[in-house]
């Protein structure tokens, strides 16, 4: 047997996750509370309804265009200018040192350090995982920067190999010191060799993982900070090295002796190195990516956690949306129901046939659950709640989206698409939250997106599932400490799905609209923190009596 507890979320929703204040007025006249009536819930007409769900997802889409015109483009934009300005710089050496009388390593020099890095770095901040696109082009630039200096460099290790030897005795010509030692000037040849081979490997890198590897623009731009930061740190190896033989050789302290033009590159060069140093060390600290997003994303805060919305759209039409939706909704009453259709995930054709088309607004709930939950559980809480809504809508049998029922795996990937529209499309969300309820991804997403799509904090019914041990049930106390760090050590990070591309596409809305999981998990967290709290309130205000009627009719459940 079993012990069901339930609770209504909060009222008072936490910012980001809640709805619009304009859209919470329209939810409120087409949704019902759930609470103690016996009349049917009062709804608007369907037609009312579409319009407001098309509303809400063409909000969605404007929200998005919205953050990426006042956001996101003036950092591509300057990302990308100072990249394409650090270009012809590193390329046009001649013409550019004839102008500012520098050599044309300070010039190539200035252009990788202080333009095409920095450029690359914003580049990458101003990526987020919905911009299928950006994600795609910013790759392809990252590319041709790096090829670029690959064949600089190459080009310069040419110049200096043919130099060797045209001054006799141990001193040989470098173009870009002078007169250096032999052995020294080989040496510099090897680095630039080495310099050329890291740009080139990870220009080839990214190639190749543009051509051949995952699709997803979360794989992408993960890689592009790994390459990014691994090719970085080579250079940056290298060029202490280089400055240690330097150092040894006593090439730099003749130069800054004899006051030789090539004091002026050494110092462009240490300065370089320092630079890069510590670009590398913002690029491997954790957390840098993240604040900068987070805070890019905090500024528009309401638009992008809008946006995610139709990030989940796929790019798709919001009218062929709208229209698809409205033929594959579906809902299925509980009398048809049995154990069996909470048993297993897999696809059931004669389970599918028993749900019905609806229109939106005909749904009393969106049932939310994790299949790895115990099937007993859910079901004799489907049950207790069945009876307790039966009873305030005269004998009503409630209808019910139930995903397995009402989803055509036949078209899985549109009813995906529609998953915005079918939340919208519920009175209420139902939560069976079990012990795994918070490590699916899929189950925190429904809780998410409903919540944008206008539905109230109100409208959420939460149903806590405990099991009984040797025949007893488990006290109050140990039920609620139990569940409080279960919601305290939430983390979105930790929640799976079955397929790995799922997994991989909710991590990129999520990600999208926060700026990264850490302040999703915050946001979430508070709302569900506030659920177990509202839930401790209701269970002191109850009276003895009371939860004994709970647990009989709970027994009478269990039995039937």
């Amino acid at each position: 047997s079993s012990s069901v507890r339930r609770a209504q979320i909060a009222p008072e929703p936490v910012h980001a996750l809640s709805a619009s204040p304009r859209m919470s007025e329209v939810s409120q006249e087409w949704t019902w509370s759930g609470r103690a009536s016996t009349s049917n819930p009062p709804r608007l007409s369907e037609a009312l309804r579409r319009a407001s769900v098309r509303q809400r997802l063409d909000e969605a889409h404007q929200a998005g265009r919205l953050f990426r015109r006042r956001v996101h483009l003036p950092i591509v934009a300057l990302g990308l200018l100072l990249m394409l300005s650090g270009v012809p710089l590193a390329l046009g050496l001649s013409f550019i040192s004839e102008l500012t009388s520098l050599p044309p390593d300070i010039v190539s020099s200035i252009a990788a350090c202080f333009l095409i890095v920095p450029g690359l770095i914003l580049l990458l901040l101003s990526l987020l995982p919905a911009d299928t696109r950006s994600v795609y082009f910013s790759g392809l630039v990252a590319m041709a920067a790096y090829f670029t200096f690959a064949g600089l460099h190459a080009l310069r290790a040419w110049q200096e190999a043919r130099l060797l030897g045209s001054v006799s005795g141990l001193t040989c010509l470098s173009p870009s010191l002078g007169a250096v030692i032999c052995w020294f000037s080989r040496c510099i040849v090897s680095y630039r060799c080495i310099i050329s081979a890291t740009c080139a490997g990870a220009g080839v890198r990214l190639l190749c993982v543009w051509l051949f590897g995952k699709p997803h623009a979360r794989s992408r731009i993960n890689f592009l900070w790994k390459n990014t930061g691994q090719s970085l740190g080579a250079v940056v190896t290298t060029n202490v090295c280089f400055l240690v033989v330097a150092a040894a050789s006593e090439t730099i302290e003749r130069a800054f002796a004899a006051e030789s033009p090539a004091r002026a590159i050494w110092v462009t060069w240490i300065v370089c190195d320092v630079w890069y140093g510590v670009v590398l060390l913002l690029l491997y600290k954790p957390s840098f990516r993240t604040t900068v997003q987070s805070y890019l994303t905090r500024r528009s805060e309401v638009m992008m956690t809008a946006a995610s919305v139709a990030s989940l759209l796929e790019g798709r039409d919001v009218s062929a949306v709208l229209t698809m939706a409205e033929q594959l909704f579906r809902s299925i009453t509980m009398d048809k129901l049995s154990l069996d259709a909470l048993s297993s995930s897999r696809p059931d054709a004669s389970l599918y046939a028993l749900s019905e088309p609806c229109a939106f607004g005909d749904v009393h709930v969106f049932v939310s659950h994790s299949w790895s939950d115990d099937p007993l559980l859910k079901w004799e809480a489907l049950q207790q709640w069945r009876n307790e809504f039966k009873a305030r809508h005269q004998d009503k049998e409630p209808r019910l989206f139930l995903d397995r029922a009402c989803i055509n795996h036949a078209h899985l990937s549109d009813s995906l698409a529609c998953l915005p529209v079918f939340l919208a499309g519920c009175n209420k969300l139902l939560v069976l939250r079990g012990p795994s309820f918070l490590q699916r991804l899929w189950c925190i997403t429904e809780c998410y997106v409903f919540l944008e799509m206008g539905g109230t904090a109100e409208q959420i019914e939460l149903i806590n599932l405990t099991r009984q041990e040797g025949g007893e049930q488990q006290g109050d106390a140990a039920d609620d400490a139990a569940l409080e760090l279960a919601l305290r050590s939430f983390d979105a990070r930790n929640a799976t799905c079955t397929l790995e591309e799922d997994c991989s596409r909710l991590l990129s809305v999520i990600e999208s609209a926060f700026g990264g999981v850490g302040r999703f998990n915050e946001q979430l967290r508070a709302v569900l923190l506030q659920t177990w709290a509202s839930s401790q309130k209701r269970s002191q205000a109850g009276t003895p009596a009371a939860r004994s009627g709970r647990n009989q009719n709970l027994e009478a459940t269990a039995e039937t």
